[in-house]
């Protein structure tokens, strides 16, 4: 039987062709309408691989069925080949078939590369306003610019670059065309602000940034306690300007003001533009001023549902980053929790007071499957917050799903890609995963926008020892300097000691300024002792090491709860000649890491214990827990596990080798 004939008969070629236009219909229909409606990632995939895996079924039922008017039938067997089919209408037909497979396909191709195009969101970075040489007017300035980015955030059809990256610019303002090049933005808003007794007046002035061209400027008259009739007036214009039409639900939150007191809003925005600033420098003081000023807030309006969010967001950051402070930050937590179930009590659709729900639940007490209904709600409510979007990421990694806390701190840099850090957890994660060509593809195009930045500078290096097992990069990136001195030195005190330099490694660390030294800021005395100890001054490194052990108790009893707590203690016992202790401690780091409670420290906790046994000569134990790590979805790179000398005592054995070539780079 002619095998294109049959087909033909058989109808199943008419049936490709529609089946693969519908699907191509239907895919570009969801890879366009998602975003729009802020659908996750998972339902465009979702139907492109239903799509795809469904043309060979239509194919199978098409040559099976026949669609008649009595209803569908089997397919009659043909006895013999169809007199009126000839070559010509049979290649005829296989192309048409060919050439609609190869339309899906292209939608497929294009669909699933739109999930990883930048948004076609139009964006917009608003700079600090200006106050015209009134120092008085600082305060309300840095007020409005919180209040004026937090309307435009919750547009959903525009791209907002976080506050944090756009402060970096206050002092010292670059050419609008170089911020394109940094903040990957086409349009900059500048500003004045200007009070003066009972009147407001501030100018604004939108600039397309590939041409340096003002294509629109307005000036508002207010009476300065109508901050909010502002900032609602300047984001519908932009919106307007930008061809942007809000939705409903948008447009109604914009006439709605926060609070009935003008007063209680600028005590507000005072305390929202001092959180940052501590963000931005992490200065204590400015967090308890930023509360305090929150705490005035509530007192003037104490149905202030917003301020109640952030009040909730500053606690609970005052407890997790601070509660091994003292009896000061111990009840912080508490509050969190009551101030932003107030805040939802009083405004339900409040995206603030989801995020730090969100943010309580996971920090507060790791429940992740809680923190994130409440982040995925905030992520609705807040289609810019790249807060949300980066603590959603974080508790994705430790829920285990790697692939989805790389897209989500993916886009979470790029609505904040001036924030050092949140660039770094992108890109490390990226690392720990093996993906390192695309790591080093992502750290050189983040450098090409921060060249000043020592995290970056650090990880490129890093990268290239990776790569080719030489520790000459990270020396020439410590030659050409750091903008701070702790990574230069901590650059060059891993490249002595993966050289074997052990006392150029102990000179490096004894010269370093400060009580922190290294990539995670661990205590500077504990990297003496175990410099001390890689030397071979077994009696300095117990000396040095016997000093860190009250340090290191009280933080435990600060916290007997928290995850790792007991990740310095096994190596201080090391260090001080306690084998038995070292055990001991590395047995309940792991214990208090289990996968359940957070993947991403359990596979940390593991590769830490592995080079604590290895160095106690534990072989089998280490190589054990190395075989999760490696085996695993995070995981050393390997030539820095056959180079680091904690595994000196496992080289040559074949097993050590072939876990280290599971993580080399490909």
């Amino acid at each position: 039987m002619n095998l294109i004939n049959e087909l033909r008969r058989r109808h199943v070629f008419r049936a490709i062709a529609w089946y693969a236009a519908a699907a191509w219909v239907l895919i570009q229909v969801v890879s366009t309408v998602a975003p729009q409606f802020g659908l996750p990632d998972w339902v465009v995939r979702a139907v492109i691989i239903a799509a795809v895996a469904g043309f060979p079924i239509a194919a199978l039922l098409a040559w099976s069925f026949d669609l008649t008017r009595a209803g569908v039938k089997l397919t009659e067997v043909s006895p013999e080949v169809l007199p009126s089919a000839t070559p010509a209408r049979g290649i005829l037909s296989l192309l048409l078939a060919v050439v609609a497979g190869a339309l899906l396909g292209i939608a497929a191709v294009t669909g699933w590369q739109a999930l990883e195009a930048p948004s076609p969101r139009p964006g917009i970075a608003v700079l600090a306003f200006d106050t015209l040489g009134q120092e008085s007017n600082r305060v309300l300035a840095g007020g409005l610019h919180e209040a004026v980015l937090d309307e435009l955030a919750h547009i959903s059809g525009l791209r907002v670059i976080a506050r944090t990256s756009v402060l970096r610019f206050t002092e010292e303002r670059p050419d609008v065309r170089e911020l394109r090049r940094i903040l990957d933005v086409p349009f900059v808003l500048e500003g004045s602000v200007m009070r003066e007794g009972e009147q407001l007046r501030v100018h604004a002035q939108l600039i397309d940034v590939a041409s340096n061209a003002h294509v629109w400027s307005e000036s508002y008259d207010r009476a300065a306690t109508d901050i909010f009739g502002v900032q609602t007036a300047l984001a519908r214009d932009i919106a307007k300007q930008l061809h942007i039409t809000l939705l409903p639900d948008e447009v109604m939150k914009a006439e709605i003001p926060p609070t009935v007191v003008p007063a209680a809003y600028e005590l507000l925005l005072t305390g929202k533009a001092e959180f940052t600033q501590y963000n931005f420098n992490g200065e204590y003081a400015l967090l308890q001023s930023a509360i305090t000023a929150i705490d005035q807030a509530l007192a003037l309006d104490p149905e202030f549902a917003l301020a109640h969010a952030e009040k909730a967001q500053m606690e609970i950051t005052l407890w997790w980053r601070h509660r091994q402070a003292g009896a000061n930050t111990a009840a912080a937590r508490e509050r969190a929790l009551l101030a932003a179930t107030e805040a939802i009590r009083l405004e339900p659709d409040l995206g603030e007071a989801h995020r730090a729900l969100g943010l309580y639940y996971y920090w507060g007490l790791l429940d992740y499957s809680t923190a994130e209904r409440e982040l995925n709600r905030a992520r609705e409510l807040l289609p810019n917050d790249s807060i949300s979007i980066s603590i959603l990421g974080w508790v994705r990694r430790r829920q285990g799903r790697f692939d989805e806390a790389v897209d989500l701190l993916r886009l979470a840099y790029r609505l904040n890609p001036a924030e050092n850090f949140g660039r770094a957890d992108y890109v490390l994660l990226l690392v720990d995963t093996g993906r390192y060509a695309r790591a080093k593809a992502e750290v050189t195009d983040m450098l090409a926008r921060f060249p000043e930045d020592h995290l970056l500078n650090f990880i490129s290096a890093w990268l290239d020892f990776c790569h080719i097992g030489e520790t000459r990069e990270m020396l020439e990136a410590a030659d050409a300097g750091f903008d701070n001195v702790q990574w230069e030195n901590f650059a060059r005190w891993l490249a002595a000691r993966y050289d074997g330099r052990f006392d150029d490694a102990l000179a490096i660390v004894q010269a370093s300024p400060g009580d922190e030294f290294g990539f995670f800021q661990e205590p500077r005395k504990l990297a003496l002792a175990q410099s001390y100890f890689e030397a071979g001054d077994l009696a300095r490194a117990a000396e040095t090491a016997n000093e860190m052990f009250d340090v290191i108790r009280a933080e435990i009893l600060a916290d007997p709860a928290g995850l790792g707590v007991h990740k310095g203690l096994a190596n201080a016992y090391l260090y001080a000649g306690r084998p038995d202790d070292a055990r001991e401690a590395a047995q309940a780091h792991l214990d208090e890491t289990p996968l359940e409670l957070s993947a991403i420290e359990y596979y940390g906790a593991r590769f830490e214990t592995a080079m604590t046994y290895a160095a106690l000569g534990d072989t089998e134990a280490a190589l054990e827990l190395l075989n999760i790590t490696q085996r695993g979805p995070l995981h050393e790179c390997g030539n820095a596990l056959r180079r680091d000398p904690a595994f000196a005592s496992l080289r040559g054995d074949p097993r050590f080798e072939e876990l280290a070539a599971l993580s080399d780079w490909k």
